[in-house]
């Protein structure tokens, strides 16, 4: 079963605006600020008395909008087989044989053991999910938001290349199908012989997740850092 390739992107939560403001907030402790001497014996330097205080040192430089991607894959493995099996039925003390189709069984003690074959299904699923560099990540990466309508057209204004995001795909799907056949094409040990057996791909999304790089610089030590802001849910991670 062929499964279709969807895009999702979400829309921002937050502003470029609102993540400058949280980073704002938190730019002093993005820094290790020496101790001011003021240069009379017993007196410390104080910010604005003698110079500028930290937060005039620390200055938000720009916000980069970005989006990472990830690529979820759901399969579920489904196989029907037979399994040999055995029943034990009573019979009357005057039984001497019981037919079964072709096969004949002799009762013994009034009971009667009849060998059949059972037909079942076994089913399992799982869910696989990859980042941008082909590595398998939780799924819990993947935050809930809501999608953009159309999002060709938010990937084209983006600047996002299409042509990697094929590559990708195709990669992660190899490696998705080497994960399922260890992880659920796993047939019980009960089967005798197997009629049907299938691995159905039922969900393939790329999803693109934006995010807001914010810099931030210190004006005295000339150090910088980022920090990255997720446009969906607002966390934040100091990179």
């Amino acid at each position: 079963m062929k499964c279709e390739r969807k895009s999702i992107i979400y829309k921002p939560a937050i502003t470029p605006e609102s993540a400058s403001g949280a980073v704002e907030k938190i730019k002093l402790s993005l820094f290790a600020e020496p101790t001011k001497k003021s240069g009379v014996p017993g007196i410390s330097g104080i910010g604005g008395l003698f110079g500028p205080r930290p937060e005039q040192l620390i200055t938000v430089q720009k916000v980069e909008k970005i989006f990472e991607t990830y690529v979820r894959i759901h399969a579920q493995y489904s196989v029907e087989y037979y399994k040999k099996s055995s029943y034990a039925a009573q019979v009357e003390p005057n039984v001497v044989e019981v037919i079964c189709g072709n096969v004949s069984y002799t009762p013994s003690g009034g009971m009667v053991k009849i060998e059949a074959d059972e037909r079942k299904v076994y089913q399992n699923e799982g869910t696989v999910v990859f980042d941008k560099s082909a590595n398998e990540v939780k799924p819990e990466v993947i935050p809930t938001g809501i999608p953009e309508e159309n999002p060709q057209a938010v990937l084209v204004t983006a600047g996002i290349d299409s042509g990697r995001i094929k590559r990708l795909e195709d990669a992660v799907l190899s490696l998705a199908l080497n994960v399922f056949k260890f992880r659920i094409c796993q047939s019980p040990d009960e089967i005798s012989r197997t009629k049907t057996e299938s691995l159905a791909i039922t969900e393939f999304s790329t999803f693109h997740t934006p995010f807001y790089l914010v810099t931030v610089a210190h004006q005295k030590t000339g150090e910088s850092r980022i920090v990255q802001i997720d446009g969906v849910t607002g966390q934040q991670t100091i990179k």
